[in-house]
């Protein structure tokens, strides 16, 4: 999050200027874990198949919750900010149910599939 970052040219002039708000999103996030995981060789511990929760502007009327794998989430547009990332682990039952609830339809056969990726994942450990 960069909210009052100067610009370059302010800093040698008296007068400050300010560059415009930014915010990371969830794809952003999403990638950069990804080519970190791939560079670290980190592969066995977290790869694009981890299940994710990605999560916008919670508390407002317009909230959006998405549950897809990481790489999924890596091309995902959740829209304004602000955006959050969990990166799921070993899910109880009801925290299964409650992420069911959030699914769109479209949404609903791909989380099955990653909720049996992300169990096997878990098993293995």
């Amino acid at each position: 999050i960069k909210i009052k970052e100067q610009d370059e040219a302010s800093l040698t002039k008296k007068k400050k200027t300010y560059l415009p708000p930014r915010f990371m999103t969830v794809a952003q996030a999403a990638e950069q874990i990804l080519k970190s995981s791939e560079m670290m060789q980190t592969e066995d511990v977290i790869n694009e198949n981890v299940l994710c929760v990605g999560a916008c502007r919670v508390g407002w009327n317009n909230e959006k919750f998405v549950v897809k794998t990481l790489k999924q989430m890596s091309l995902m547009d959740l829209g304004e900010p602000l955006h959050s990332l969990v990166i799921v682990g070993q899910l109880h039952p009801l925290e299964t149910d409650f992420l069911r609830i959030h699914l769109s339809e479209s949404d609903k056969e791909t989380f099955e599939h990653a909720i049996v990726l992300n169990n096997e994942f878990f098993e293995k450990k």
